[in-house]
């Protein structure tokens, strides 16, 4: 089974330290339009008509994401609880939106990604 992209980098997050990227401010999420449903294949499916935060900052190790904003519409996704931990299988947004974001830390690119 090949696993996308996005449940590669939602599960990335789902192991990060999460906080406020302004110290003076506390972050701040909302979800509109929250349902679930199980399938029959034993995933369960998830919509979501909208998803925003501010103020976030999220950490690995010296990595840090610094998010002024992020928006998702209309988000439908598939998890599938794998040894007592949900995990994404699938995710798709009708948009995402980013702003004021800053990364922090050491990068380095794949041998692969460096010879494009």
């Amino acid at each position: 089974m090949t696993v996308s992209l996005a449940a590669s980098l939602i599960d990335l997050v789902l192991g990060l330290q999460l906080g406020s990227a302004d110290r003076t401010a506390a972050n701040r999420c909302t979800l509109e339009g929250v349902s679930w449903q199980p399938g029959a294949d034993g995933a369960i499916g998830v919509q979501v008509r909208g998803f925003e935060a501010s103020s976030l900052r999220l950490a690995s190790g010296p990595l840090v994401l610094e998010l002024g904003r992020i928006a998702v519409h209309e988000l439908a996704a598939q998890l599938r609880v794998e040894a007592g931990r949900p995990r994404l299988v699938s995710a798709e947004a009708r948009g995402i939106e980013f702003s004021d974001w800053k990364l922090h830390g050491p990068f380095t690119l794949p041998a692969e990604v460096r010879q494009v």
